[in-house]
């Protein structure tokens, strides 16, 4: 039997007993829409957060961040949790639901560390490996579509349609070669609920983000005052936002499925105090 195809059920096995909804393979090729990044950059769509406008060209050629890459595993997790309260109650404000757990770049990374190791006990411990969580010079969404995973949404989230688009998308860069998925295909059609939804229209375009007039930018990355103009769209939101997601589909068809892995950030009153001091801690609405 083709050891690449073995490997490769080993591997998604385990990333299955881990925890990960979704596991995917792609090559090590380079990405093949670059001039929609260098286009996104220079239009400023970014906003403050240099960090996309530096090592562009790395992030579109894996072998830049790991010379001998052979293959990147991507892996997703869905996070989605029902709310206590409405959204728009009055006198609540909004937090992402992705921050209402510990923070996932810590979850999934241990999770992808773990992995990496379950593959040096069978390819043996020279196996070279690099694993990301929203942190590295590359890019999980467009990986994630190239290894099957989803398809990139008309409000820029990759979206698939079992778990729909609340994930957390982690990927390991491997120097082995295994068998690989093909590239998911688009099922957005005609629809546009995300774009008209989005109370600042920072969706200017299907596919295109101006993060500067995103909700979610406006209240976690952008270090200075919110423009004036946008503060009476922003509503109760103060850390991220979920109105282009909430919408969708397949993000609908998905809210009653698998069981969470990311611990919720509201435990039940017999939690004690401490722990949940403990918790807060830990989770990503600390950076606010």
């Amino acid at each position: 039997m083709d050891r690449r195809l073995v490997l490769r059920q080993q591997i998604t096995a385990e990333a299955t007993a881990l925890g990960f909804d979704l596991v995917g393979i792609t090559s090590a090729e380079p990405l093949a829409h670059g001039g929609r990044l260098h286009a996104w950059v220079a239009q400023g769509f970014a906003g403050e957060m240099g960090y996309m406008c530096r090592d562009v060209e790395k992030r579109l050629e894996p072998s830049r961040v790991l010379p001998d890459v052979r293959s990147i595993i991507v892996l997703g997790m869905n996070y989605y949790t029902s709310p206590t309260v409405p959204e728009t109650s009055l006198g609540h404000g909004w937090i992402s639901r992705y921050a209402w757990g510990q923070d996932y770049h810590t979850v999934l990374s241990d999770k992808l560390k773990a992995l990496v190791a379950y593959i040096r006990t069978i390819e043996g411990p020279d196996v070279q490996a690099r694993w990301y969580v929203d942190t590295g010079p590359i890019l999980e969404r467009e990986l994630a579509w190239r290894a099957g995973l989803g398809w990139p949404g008309k409000n820029t989230n990759l979206i698939n349609r079992q778990v729909g688009s609340w994930l957390f998308l982690g990927a390991i860069l491997l120097d082995r070669e295994l068998v690989y998925d093909a590239p998911a295909t688009a099922h957005c059609g005609t629809c546009t609920r995300c774009l008209i939804a989005c109370p600042t229209r920072a969706l200017v375009a299907p596919g295109v983000l101006d993060a500067r007039r995103c909700i979610s930018y406006l209240t976690i990355e952008l270090r200075g005052s919110i423009p004036r103009d946008l503060r009476p769209l922003l509503g109760t939101h103060i850390f991220g936002c979920d109105i282009c997601q909430a919408g969708l589909r397949a993000s609908a068809e998905a809210m009653a499925a698998v069981a969470r892995s990311v611990p919720p950030m509201i435990p039940p009153p017999e939690v004690k105090e401490a722990l949940l001091r403990r918790i807060a801690a830990s989770a990503p609405a600390r950076r606010a």
